[in-house]
């Protein structure tokens, strides 16, 4: 199923109050149209549970989307605009952040800096025992993400990469993640922290002279 939104804040994203103003449903090949439209901003949103799987008929919540669920379009006047496509596919997303995580808690706050270019790596077995590698790089915004098929996977960032600020040197949370997913599942936040504090201690000792 696809919803077609009214974007009244002309941002080409969907925010909370905008309402819903029809929807459509993919036929047997997978088209879908939003028919006599004026002209105006508006967001084709598909929503994720309705499709179904490709692999076992009539099993739903097992497919992500590769091409992301929203497509905002700002239609002019007679036009015809047939390219808000969506992709799916039955496996499983995971993703989070390279950060500057400086108030050191390892946890990100919304406040707090990612860190681009930074090289990140999956690795694991499916389900069926076949090996996975992957690799990307963060984001401008130090996001990283993998679409991958259920499985047991280990991921890891570069701690050497030379993109990582030469004086972000304590790591706040532990440099690689386990996670286990089934398809359809989205993991979010598996993070990676580093700060640039320091350290002050030494002895208490009594002074005898």
């Amino acid at each position: 199923a696809l919803r077609r939104h009214t974007d009244a804040a002309l941002c080409g994203k969907l925010d909370a109050g905008e309402p819903i103003v029809d929807v459509s449903a993919t036929n047997g090949s997978g088209a879908y149209l939003f028919d006599n439209l004026p002209p105006g901003n508006y967001i084709a949103n598909a929503d994720e549970q309705t499709v179904e799987s490709r692999s076992t008929p009539a099993l739903f919540s097992v497919m992500v989307a590769t091409t992301g669920t929203k497509h905002a379009v700002a239609l002019s006047a007679n036009q015809d605009y047939t390219l808000a496509d969506f992709g799916f596919i039955e496996a499983a997303e995971v993703e989070g952040h390279v950060w500057h995580d400086v108030d050191s808690s390892g946890v990100k706050d919304s406040s707090e800096p990612g860190l681009p270019a930074v090289t990140v790596t999956l690795t694991g077995t499916d389900i069926g025992g076949n090996p996975v590698s992957m690799t990307t790089t963060t984001d401008a915004d130090g996001e990283y993400g993998f679409l991958v098929p259920p499985g047991s996977y280990t991921i890891i960032y570069d701690t050497l990469d030379g993109d990582l600020p030469s004086n972000l040197t304590t790591r706040t949370t532990p440099t690689s993640i386990a996670v286990s997913v089934t398809a359809g599942q989205e993991r979010k936040n598996l993070d990676f922290g580093l700060d640039n504090s320091g350290q002050i201690g030494d002895l208490i000792w009594q002074d005898v002279d």
